[in-house]
């Protein structure tokens, strides 16, 4: 099977929660690392808010370029984040062979509770993975 389309998209946590969790995931993430000047002109509500509306805009173009594309399968490239390797053995590139991936929709690292309902499950290709 060629490969005909390629996208991507970042794994930071603050593209995929409410913008009003931004400041409490941005300092989780920083913590007490000093930060540029920089990152004070970026701290307004106007600024926030066009961020918010670029990764609107860029999610939508995706999810336009997939469902014109309409491909037969995703590989997805994403990071273990420690769930499977530590860092005694954290292999370069590894393939999921297994017959599902899973996640959560629950940030725990901001107190939010794990739960079966915020589980998300998607099937994988085992034949095209193998």
């Amino acid at each position: 099977m060629p490969l005909g389309l390629a996208v991507a998209a970042s794994y930071s946590p603050l593209l995929y929660r409410p913008r009003d969790q931004w400041k409490a995931i941005n300092q989780l993430l920083v913590r007490s690392v000093p930060q540029p000047y920089r990152a004070t002109l970026e701290e307004t509500d106007e600024v926030l808010d066009q961020y918010a509306a670029r990764i609107e805009g860029a999610f939508s173009a995706l999810r336009d370029q997939l469902e014109r594309y309409r491909p037969e399968a995703l590989v997805v490239l994403a990071c273990d984040q420690g769930r499977m390797f530590n860092e005694s053995q954290t292999p370069q590139v590894h393939v999921h062979v297994g017959q599902e991936i899973w996640g959560s929709t629950r940030y725990t690292d901001l107190g939010e509770d794990e739960s079966q309902s915020a589980r998300v499950t998607i099937p994988c290709h085992e034949e095209l993975a193998g």
